[in-house]
């Protein structure tokens, strides 16, 4: 056989041979601004250029996440870090691998009764509405015990955010910690005053209140490869959502549809942009955070527990993919 046909031949081959197959991932993500950074690297199509065929599936919250995770439904997911190291000090090998963002997002809001007031800790003894057993649930109780009380000084009772505006119409709380739009719409309708911003409950509790990006053992043993690939997409898409607000924001709103048709452009960007998108890598201080977090969760009897830091966080495919990425 000459070397012509041999050529030939193999571009022949060549052009019938099927590409090689990208790689399909999973992620567990909430239908809220969470999603921006996937809808970002779906629409950028910058999975596709890593190999990387990404799957988002809808989850109510972090701990359901988890739980996807744990039942291998799923390769990724996002979440606030309390319930991670939740799961991690009951032994679910989740281990984070990266930031979605960083930020507390909770506003207290006092009742229309109680506007005279001017710190937390005038809420003594008062009803404050919470979603119990969240990230902002915990942190609550960490700024609490800053100004020298306990949580049970307080009657901390369970509430969903999006409750939080007819329950504050109807008087069911003293004050509710919850984020925005639900929270402002508290105070739009005159039945409450803000009390402590985000940026007021970062300092007293010392946080920078990461959402995590979280994954197994089992994947980083398993898939190593395709999990330093997603990576460097979701680096390349985090730097868009952080740069590019006008067109994240409509992304977002062609993933979310009727999910977010009741917000209007500025509303939906104060919701994704209360939230810092910077850095992937966890910052010390934001390792920090998961290691006082830890420490007062056991200190609270809320874990058994405490994970090892070293084991729970593995920031080394983040550090690779913003060394990489451009």
């Amino acid at each position: 056989m000459n070397a012509l046909r041999y050529f030939t031949m193999i571009a022949a081959v060549a052009a019938i041979a099927p590409a090689t197959a990208a790689d399909k991932i999973i992620l567990g993500v909430h239908p809220t601004t969470v999603a921006a950074v996937s809808s970002v690297g779906n629409a950028k199509g910058y999975f596709t250029e890593q190999g990387i065929d990404l799957e988002s599936v809808w989850v109510n919250r972090g701990s359901e996440a988890i739980q996807a995770l744990g039942a291998g439904q799923v390769d990724l997911g996002l979440g606030a870090a309390s319930p991670v190291i939740a799961a991690r000090a009951k032994g679910l090998p989740v281990v984070i691998v990266g930031l979605h963002s960083y930020g507390f997002p909770g506003y207290l809001v006092a009742s229309k009764k109680n506007t005279h007031f001017t710190r937390l800790e005038d809420l003594k003894g008062k009803r404050i509405g919470v979603p119990v057993g969240s990230g902002v649930h915990t942190v609550l109780q960490m700024a609490i015990e800053k100004t020298g009380l306990k949580p049970s000084d307080f009657q901390i009772q369970n509430a969903r955010v999006t409750d939080m505006p007819a329950a504050m119409q109807g008087d069911g709380f003293d004050a509710v910690l919850g984020w925005i739009p639900y929270s402002t719409r508290v105070v739009a309708m005159g039945n409450g005053k803000v009390l402590m911003t985000p940026t007021q409950f970062e300092k007293l509790a010392g946080v920078t209140y990461p959402m995590v990006l979280i994954t197994t053992e089992d994947t980083i043993r398993k898939k190593p490869e395709a999990l330093q690939r997603f990576m460097n997409a979701w680096v390349k898409s985090e730097r868009f959502v952080d740069r590019e607000h006008a067109e994240t924001v409509k992304i977002l709103r062609q993933t979310l549809g009727d999910r977010v048709k009741g917000l209007d452009e500025r509303t939906l960007s104060e919701i994704l942009y209360g939230y810092k998108h910077d850095r992937v890598a966890l910052a010390e201080a934001d390792i920090a955070d998961v290691r006082n977090m830890t420490d007062f969760m056991f200190a609270q009897k809320n874990i058994n527990a405490k994970p090892d830091s070293g084991a729970l966080i593995n920031n080394s495919f983040a550090r690779k993919a913003e060394s990489l990425v451009k």
